[in-house]
């Protein structure tokens, strides 16, 4: 059940780091 919810955790956080990734590369 915890494993679950951690991979779970990671893959909503994997799309906010691209993002953030993209903004950065956009400002420089």
């Amino acid at each position: 059940m915890r494993k679950i919810y951690l991979y779970i955790l990671n893959l909503s956080q994997f799309p906010i780091l691209l993002f953030y990734r993209s903004i950065l590369l956009n400002y420089i």
